[in-house]
């Protein structure tokens, strides 16, 4: 601010946006891991509209989870079922192309 004798003048000293760490855009990725989950899985995916890429990893399911899914997710991808998730997990990272 700067005072004259008709009173304080502001100054704009740039327009632009600062690209700082908080305001950065890094893309990211998302997945979830699914196994007959119709009655939630619209719910989850639309909370993760944020991610710029969005997997679903369909253990297989016998419901309508894979159809739900593809509305949402930008790849649907259908594993054989497992009783555990390490392995699962691991896969789905792997897909992901951002962090």
């Amino acid at each position: 601010m700067v005072f004259g004798t008709q009173g304080p003048e502001v100054r704009i000293l740039s327009l632009r946006p600062v690209a700082t760490p908080c305001t950065a855009h890094m893309p990211i990725s998302g997945f979830v891991i699914s196994y007959n989950r119709a009655d939630l899985l619209a719910t989850c995916l639309r909370s993760l509209r944020f991610a710029d890429e969005l997997i679903v990893i369909d253990k297989s399911s016998a419901d309508h989870s894979r159809r739900i899914a593809r509305r949402y997710a930008d790849r649907v991808i259908k594993v054989p079922w497992s009783p555990t998730v390490e392995g699962t997990r691991a896969f789905a990272l792997a897909q992901c192309r951002h962090d």
